[in-house]
């Protein structure tokens, strides 16, 4: 935006073209008295009176400073080429603007998701605060091999002895 108003000498095109269009109305209102002026001179004096003559220069001038500003305001029917019609300066200072509120919108929406994710870090950090704190063990316990294996032994002698007087058992029976 800033290279833009320093290149062009231009704040607000918006505000220098409604100024342009002001005097563009003027210049036309001037023409229009200029031309009531001339016929009314027409109607009550010769052709070849001075008076006659200063309102044809008066009216070409107006109507040449008309188009004039018509070309500068891009108005004409054809654009000479020129960097200055006021229509493309529009145009160009349109499309910075736009891009500089879709950049404010696109730093605004990454801001607030910015925003989010740290309070929703924040969130999940108290979440994970610790409750208790860890304590180191007072002893340590080992396997105890030995009484497992005499433990095991002896549900193996159980069951040994038992099937061994269930089958005297039968035996007896018969």
């Amino acid at each position: 935006m800033t290279r833009f108003r320093n290149a062009n000498q231009l704040v607000d095109p918006s505000v220098d073209l409604q100024t342009q269009a002001g005097l563009l109305g003027n210049l036309e209102g001037q023409l229009a008295d200029a031309l009531i002026e001339y016929d009314l001179l027409t109607l009550s004096t010769r052709a070849d009176d001075t008076r006659v003559t200063q309102a044809d220069r008066r009216i070409n001038v107006i109507r040449d400073r008309i188009s004039a500003e018509r070309r500068k305001l891009g108005l004409a029917g054809g654009e000479d080429g020129n960097g200055d019609v006021y229509a493309n300066l529009f145009g160009e200072y349109e499309r910075l603007v736009v891009d500089r509120e879709f950049a404010e919108e696109s730093y605004t929406s990454a801001r607030a998701a910015y925003d989010a994710s740290l309070a929703e870090a924040r969130r999940q950090n108290r979440y994970l605060a610790a409750y208790v704190q860890p304590t180191l063990a007072q002893s340590a316990r080992l396997l105890e091999r030995g009484v497992l294996l005499g433990l095991a032994a002896l549900l193996i002698t159980l069951v040994w002895s038992t099937v061994v007087l269930v089958l005297y058992a039968l035996k007896d029976r018969r």
